[in-house]
């Protein structure tokens, strides 16, 4: 950076097969759905990274850090969502614009 220019420089990951994506629905229909056709519960799971077992992963976490098998307990049920990386960033983004007050009246 100087004085009139601010430089940066993009990096992109390189595209690996093993890009965990959601998964692909259905095209839109002004139809009335088929049945058995919805994939929202699919998508939720998915998203919400319902598929490890947490009970297991607590239990192996807390037998190699003590530290975690005393905090652990107050985080019962914490996941990492499968998010997109451009959701993410533009939810960062707007969580770091709000404040505690602000976003408790948000939610009320």
């Amino acid at each position: 950076m100087d004085a009139t220019h601010l430089y940066y420089r993009a990096s992109f990951p390189a595209i690996s097969p093993d890009i965990y994506t959601p998964p692909s629905s259905t095209q839109g229909s002004t139809t009335d759905p088929v049945p058995g056709d919805d994939d929202t519960e699919e998508l939720v799971q998915h998203y919400l990274n319902l598929g490890p077992n947490l009970t297991e992963l607590y239990e192996q976490w807390s037998s190699v850090d003590a530290n975690f098998k005393k905090k652990a307990p107050r985080f019962a049920g914490v996941r990492i969502l499968k998010q997109d990386a451009w959701e993410a960033l533009v939810g960062f983004i707007c969580s770091s614009n709000n404040n505690i007050i602000r976003i408790s009246q948000m939610v009320r």
